[in-house]
């Protein structure tokens, strides 16, 4: 039985020559002829590429596809799934964090299962160093919003080993639609949804130095992820269709996903409904410690500046993130003119009405 081991690949080259040459000959020892590595570079500017490419001559089981746009992990492990020929079909990342032995652990018990996935979690598993308090936190919170959201009853679905057979990975290929954080969430869930049992098994898992996981950033960007992946598989997946072919498609440019944007509206929401939170603790504080008159007096002061600002603010807010996404695709120039040639219309129009 034939083994294909899929590696994503973004700016490697500090980490993914040490991953290679535990792999490499691991694997090869083990199923000879039997076995493919299929790295898929994308949207690299370092010597990812030529560092995989020295590795070829020694090991022919292995080859690489270069893909010069960023098509973020999950796009990689897309063209992955369709090249792979192993009956078995597997991805882990390119920093090595995963040693050989643990990937190979959940090959074997794929007969127990269509996918088995390692878990940092679960009882047993060793994970090396201990992980910040934040990125623990991070984890289990993205963990349980999977659980509420998707009803899977798992413990880690971000871990970055998989395997599962050949027959798996091309039932959901197709509908994969999301390349970032949610890429795992969506393809599990497809997986559950399409009755492949899913098995998980403790794994050993240690942290490798120069990781690009900035948790603060990332943390409010997988959240946002989740509730647009949530989104998608309800009746309202036509709100994410119709910004990614009118806004998104236009505010983007090349390589970058287009629910960047969306993730920021959601933040923005999810601010305003923070303010408004503390808007409300402000409130029942000044009730219990104002008169009625002083009180009546205060909600109407505060109402004539949220009359006035809000809306205000708003606008400006709006402005100024869509003046900062126009430059960034080198559209505001366009649009000024736009703006410009409406104004010289309009103006004799708006004279002639007053």
């Amino acid at each position: 039985m034939k083994l294909s081991i899929i590696i994503p690949a973004c700016n490697e080259e500090k980490r993914i020559g040490g991953m290679l040459d535990r792999y490499l000959p691991y694997f090869a020892s083990i199923y000879r002829e039997n076995v493919e590595f299929i790295v898929v570079v994308n949207g690299s500017t370092d010597r990812t590429s030529d560092i995989v490419k020295s590795y070829t001559a020694k090991f022919p089981c292995l080859r690489y596809i270069v893909e010069p746009e960023p098509i973020g992990k999950g796009g990689a492990i897309k063209v992955g799934f369709r090249e792979a020929q192993g009956e078995i079909v597997g991805f882990v990342d390119a920093d090595g964090s995963t040693p050989p032995e643990a990937f190979q652990e959940l090959v074997e018990y794929v007969g127990e299962a269509d996918v088995v996935i390692a878990s940092r979690w679960l009882k047993g598993a060793k994970v090396f160093p201990h992980q910040p308090f934040l990125r623990r936190l991070a984890s289990r919170v993205f963990n349980l919003l999977t659980r509420l959201m998707f009803g899977m009853k798992l413990t880690d679905t971000q871990c970055g080993a998989k395997v599962m057979k050949k027959e798996a990975s091309d039932s959901v290929v197709q509908e994969l639609g999301i390349t970032r954080w949610a890429f795992d969430v969506d393809l599990l869930f497809l997986l559950s949804k399409k009755g492949f049992k899913i098995l998980e098994i403790p794994t050993v898992w240690s942290d490798v130095a120069g990781s690009k996981l900035n948790t603060l950033q990332a943390a409010p960007e997988m959240f946002v992820a989740l509730v647009r992946l949530r989104l998608i598989y309800s009746p309202f997946k036509f709100m994410v269709k119709l910004y990614d072919k009118y806004i998104g498609a236009f505010l983007h440019p090349p390589g970058v996903e287009p629910d960047r944007l969306l993730r920021h509206g959601f933040l923005l929401f999810a601010s305003g409904e923070g303010a408004n939170l503390c808007n409300l603790i402000f409130q029942l504080a000044m009730v219990r410690l104002l008169t009625n008159a002083d009180y009546a007096v205060m909600s109407s002061m505060l109402a004539f500046v949220a009359v006035v600002t809000l809306p205000l603010t708003a606008v400006g807010t709006a402005v100024s993130f869509f003046t900062a996404r126009l430059f960034s695709v080198r559209a505001f120039t366009a649009i000024k003119g736009f703006v410009s040639n409406a104004a010289k219309q309009l103006t004799p129009l708006f004279l002639l009405v007053v």
